[in-house]
């Protein structure tokens, strides 16, 4: 017998998420992992002490992420990204080939393949032109599932589901289904987190990151927020010790308040940036997003023909952005996070001389022509 046919059927069927690391192409401006290029100056002068193991639960960082998030201690559990919050949930209250979650694509492709790799089906209800869920079709489907996925801001569009939007799906999923509200980008974001919702709803659950704002991508800290039955129960299926001593450290560090000045200063900028590229990507090149991003990218749709072109020229010139195909046929879309005022010079200047070489720059929400 082969070391294949060892693998359960469930796994010979899985396919591995492609992250914005896993590309065989290398660059040197990364434009295509929604990090902050900012590196976050929490992370000198700590004390490690490697030789022991860490706090399952680190009280201090706990602690010290409910002051943040406004919420009590007993409603966080820290975990090993805001990945690992999703599989924990999966894991935690879905059985293998009898239940379902229920996505909205386009959405972080996580959940899918999350779901997946634990032989738990996916409903999708994909989410309408402008970006929203549909309620109806999701009420419809509300029955077949126990975790709804909703992405506030969406990774890959950028768009946010208002809030009322988030009440009413978690009025209709009360006493049937959890609702996971992403908030990976939140601090990105003019709108309010849901987190005012949690005491109303112990259906909700909210799930954050280091990765984005705070400039800490590297250490792999995520925080998942609810009620207290939600993360006793989830209690029981996380690791031991999902983070090493180092990422406890640095994120502890990292919500003390000089740190949280730096974040909210890194996001002011990310986001300056971000309209300035708009702005100048509109006036000289006619684009114009898919969305208002409230995220630290911004994506655009092209004919597929053109966006494989566009890509792979950057990445010609050493800089990554990330490409995705869409719900529409033969359309593409390319996300472009934002990096540092250099880089994002350096961008404009491929840009205008990829474009230069074309007669036709016309870009819209309905594909580009060159």
């Amino acid at each position: 017998m082969t070391i294949k046919q060892l693998q359960t059927a469930t796994t010979a069927k899985l396919k591995p998420y492609q992250s914005a690391r896993s590309t065989d192409l290398t660059g040197s401006v990364w434009l295509n992992a929604n990090e902050n290029p900012y590196l976050n100056p929490a992370i000198k002068g700590l004390e490690i002490h490697a030789n022991r193991y860490p706090q399952p639960q680190p009280e201090v960082l706990i602690q010290a992420y409910a002051d943040y998030a406004t919420v009590a201690p007993n409603n966080v559990l820290v975990t090993r990204g805001a990945d690992e919050g999703i599989e924990l949930l999966i894991r935690s209250f879905c059985e293998p080939s009898q239940d379902s979650i229920l996505i909205t694509s386009p959405t972080y492709g996580m959940y899918a393949v999350s779901a997946n790799s634990q032989n738990v089906g996916v409903i999708d209800v994909p989410l309408d032109q402008d970006f929203q869920p549909i309620k109806d079709d999701i009420s419809a489907q509300i029955a077949a599932t126990k975790i709804v996925f909703l992405c506030c801001p969406n990774n890959p569009t950028g768009s946010r589901i208002p809030l009322e939007t988030i009440e009413s799906i978690l009025q209709l999923a009360q006493g049937k289904c959890l609702v996971v509200v992403d908030e990976a980008y939140i601090e990105f974001s003019a709108q309010p987190s849901a987190v005012n919702l949690l005491e109303k709803y112990p259906n909700l659950v909210i799930l954050r990151t280091l990765s984005k704002a705070f400039g800490l991508a590297g250490i792999r800290c995520g925080f998942v927020l609810a009620n207290t039955d939600i993360i006793q129960i989830m209690k029981k299926q996380i690791a031991p010790y999902p983070l090493c001593c180092f990422a406890i450290d640095t994120a502890i560090q990292a919500l003390q308040t000089p740190y949280l000045a730096w974040m909210k200063e890194s996001v002011k900028q990310i986001n300056q940036q971000k309209q300035s590229l708009q702005s100048w990507l509109k006036e000289t090149l006619s684009w114009t997003p898919l969305c208002t991003s409230d995220t630290n990218f911004i994506a655009y749709q092209f004919d597929t023909e053109v966006a494989d072109s566009l890509f792979f020229f950057l990445a010609e010139q050493d800089m990554l952005v990330r490409k995705f195909d869409t719900v529409q046929p033969s359309q593409s879309e390319i996300r472009i996070t934002m990096g540092t005022p250099q880089e994002m010079s350096q961008l404009k200047k491929y840009l205008s001389l990829f474009f230069a070489k074309n007669d036709n720059r016309t870009v819209s929400n309905a594909g580009v022509t060159v």
